[in-house]
Parts: C-alpha cells; structure tokens; sequence
C-alpha cells in the first residue's frame, strides 16, 4: 500500500522516526512541527485487555507527564484538562423538581 499521496510532507511536518533509525519499522513517522516538544519523553505501550464483551482487544496507550486528560480505556489523550461543562437550565430544573 503507497500512501505517499495522503498528505503533504512540507516544512510544518517533523520527521521524528524512520527506518533509518529502527530498520524493522519500514516507514517514517512525522509529526508537526509546533507539537514535536510535547512528544519527548513520550512512550506508547501496546496492551492486551478485554474489552466490555470479554474479548481481548489489543491497545496501544500514550503515556507523557504532559497527558492533562483521558479517556477510559487510555487510548484518546489531550495535552490540555477537560472543561466540564454545566447545562444550567437542567440544573435549575432538577432544584425545581426536588426542591433542594
């Protein structure tokens, strides 16, 4: 399979990984430029678990001391925390229904 057509590689991308430097990995990973800081130090660990139906699921999980949020399961990660938003209007009705 030739993806080399997917994207653009221009000078917005960083080429951080490639088959030079592990000959094994037969590809080139790039990231952009403005984001290559947060992935120092970064390690993605392949993990076996089982999922909610009981059937192992193989997951690959990002781990960085900059990661501020996850998900459940690991694998979505966000460099900035979660803003917890509150519907005020439901919130005024549940005080409403029980008064409290």
């Amino acid at each position: 399979m030739d993806i080399t057509d997917d994207f653009e590689v221009n000078d917005e991308l960083t080429p951080v990984l490639s088959d030079e430097d592990v000959p094994s990995i037969g590809f080139q990973i790039y990231l952009e430029t403005k984001d290559v800081d947060k992935f120092d130090a970064a390690m993605i660990t392949r993990v076996v678990k089982a999922d909610h139906t009981g059937e192992e699921q193989v997951r690959y999980i990002f781990s960085q001391n900059d990661v501020l949020d996850r998900c459940g399961c690991g694998t979505s990660f966000s460099f900035e925390p979660k803003k917890i938003h509150i519907d005020l209007e439901k919130l005024k009705d549940l005080k409403a229904r029980f008064g409290k």
